[in-house]
């Protein structure tokens, strides 16, 4: 099958394709290495190049260019892409989850994620707000799994504090499976002390507020 290309890819992100048929781009410098991978053909393509543009544009203002005989301290940007999918390809949803690692060469690298959800049926994006029923009330349910599982991952208590748990903007990155609902945090975005990480939810614990279909 040939790979089709966005509509539009001004840095031409999707030029190049590695032996997968994933879109791929590779630079490096003195410096500066980029490396970017993600599913070419994906229903959310061009969202995905347009958002990883912007993302390739800041770091590419941000970053000082060293040279052999003036280096610079080690600057990155390492996209990598995982997909998701949940029933069947006609009526199902699919999900491509990218994680963004950035250093721009300080001592505290960024790391944090992005998602692309897609309703195969009705042929548009999946947000949070139309993965959930819109009298739904999901968060009260979801917040203690999210606690209980980054507790059993850190091997400690982890409190969330209910202005950042049940706040939905938290929740925004998400992939969906048969068997869940996995949410993607980034880096200190729901606790100080934690990595990026990702919490999975059990569908038969939420499955009241999802909405039909999904």
């Amino acid at each position: 099958m040939a790979l089709a290309a966005p509509v539009s890819d001004p840095n031409g992100l999707c030029n190049i394709h590695d032996s997968k048929g994933n879109c791929w781009v590779a630079a490096s410098g003195p410096s500066v290495d980029i490396n970017m991978v993600f599913p070419a053909n994906d229903p959310r393509e061009q969202a995905i190049v347009d958002y990883l543009s912007k993302v390739e544009k800041d770091f590419q203002g941000s970053t000082e260019l060293g040279t052999l005989d003036d280096p610079k301290p080690a600057q990155a940007l390492d996209v990598t892409s995982t997909g998701y999918t949940s029933g069947t390809p006609a009526t199902g949803t699919r999900t491509t989850v990218l994680k963004v690692y950035q250093n721009l060469g300080g001592a505290h690298p960024a790391t944090w994620y992005k998602a692309f959800a897609y309703n195969n049926a009705a042929k548009a994006p999946i947000t949070f707000g139309t993965l959930f029923r819109s009298d739904a009330q999901p968060l009260g349910t979801i917040l203690p799994l999210v606690e209980q599982q980054l507790s059993a991952t850190v091997g400690q208590p982890i409190t969330v504090s209910q202005d950042v748990g049940l706040d939905p903007a938290n929740y925004q990155n998400f992939a969906i499976t048969n068997d869940a609902v996995i949410f993607f945090f980034d880096q200190n975005q729901i606790h100080p002390a934690l990595e990026a990480t990702e919490v999975s939810v059990p569908r038969t614990a939420i499955a009241d507020f999802l909405s039909p279909g999904i």
